[in-house]
């Protein structure tokens, strides 16, 4: 919270010309205010007012993050990000890989940062990108890929979920499953 200023029933909140801050009314999320100063009769402290700023892309507030989100009020100023389970995001921040992004819901700022999210699909096992070893080398990447080399004159042979994969399957299915021999529970 930022206050710059409080008199008997009156706060001033400054919010700096690279911030947004977020206004909440007895913890309600009420509005997005842009840069300036505002000033709010608060004889109770009911108004709060949580700066984000812009040069850090991620909006952030674990507390009322979906409510938001979902509030409609951040179009124009933040993009929204809905991850489905199948679904993993690849961040790009001014042409840098920044993140590997796991299901869920996701903002970041609009500016001044260039932001691209890349959605790419997870049912299939083995990921492939033009830039996968630029993401391995990651910290995140490292966590959320699985790599193993496989010499020359080798063969790598992966099992997932108790199912043998080849190099271009994807997810299997249960007939794979019996192929194998490997009986699953489903």
């Amino acid at each position: 919270m930022k206050i710059t200023r409080k008199y008997i029933f009156w706060q001033e909140f400054k919010i700096a010309k690279h911030e947004y801050g977020l206004h909440f009314v007895e913890d309600e999320f009420k509005e997005v205010l842009k840069p300036g100063t505002y000033w709010f009769f608060n004889p109770k402290d009911k108004h709060r007012v949580e700066v984000s700023s812009q040069l850090t892309p991620w909006l952030y507030n674990n507390v009322k993050f979906e409510e938001i989100l979902f509030s409609g009020k951040l179009k124009g100023l933040a993009e929204v990000i809905d991850l489905k389970d199948d679904q993993r995001g690849l961040v790009w921040i001014d042409g840098r890989f920044n993140v590997l992004l796991e299901p869920g819901y996701y903002a970041y700022w609009i500016s001044p940062q260039n932001v691209k999210v890349e959605i790419v699909d997870a049912k299939t096992v083995r990921f492939q990108h033009e830039s996968l070893q630029q993401i391995v080398q990651t910290p995140y990447g490292k966590t959320a890929l699985f790599q193993q080399m496989v010499l020359p004159h080798h063969a790598g042979l992966l099992y997932y979920d108790g199912c043998t994969m080849t190099a271009n399957s994807s997810r299997p299915s249960r007939r794979d499953c019996t192929l194998f021999g490997i009986k699953r529970s489903m």
